[in-house]
């Protein structure tokens, strides 16, 4: 059977990827990406991007779907990169855009080496697909 990864972010275009890869006849393996914990930048549980609550989102999807689901803890590589950037560019003045940097740095980078870390399986898992 063809195989595909789908990286998962709890909303409506990445629950529509899987759905409809899966009717196409794949099968499906689901990942997400915990980059950091709302209540160590201030922010409450459920009030922005990347919670806990789309996280839980993705896995119920995956799991009406009948797909196993992985959640990929990348929270000290957002710290490190993202966070410290964003603080960076903020001290000299600068407009910063930590959407982009998360998206260029680890939605793609930093995503596909957890994803090789799966198992020897899923490294054989074509094509890999986003919402």
């Amino acid at each position: 059977m063809k195989k595909a990864l789908i990286a998962m972010s709890g909303g409506v275009d990445s629950s529509l990827a899987a759905k409809l890869m899966k009717d196409k006849g794949f099968d499906c393996i689901g990942c997400t990406m915990k980059l950091y914990h709302n209540e160590d930048v201030g922010i409450e549980r459920s009030r922005t991007c990347c919670s806990l609550d789309d996280v839980e989102d993705a896995r119920s999807v995956a799991y009406k779907l009948g797909m196993p689901f992985y959640v990929f803890n990348f929270t000290e590589a957002f710290r490190d990169t993202v966070i410290r950037k964003f603080i960076e560019s903020y001290e000299k003045g600068i407009t910063p855009n930590p959407c982009m940097y998360a998206g260029s740095v680890l939605k793609m980078a930093t995503l596909f080496s957890g994803v090789m870390t799966i198992c020897s399986v899923v490294r054989r898992i074509y094509p890999i697909l986003t919402g």
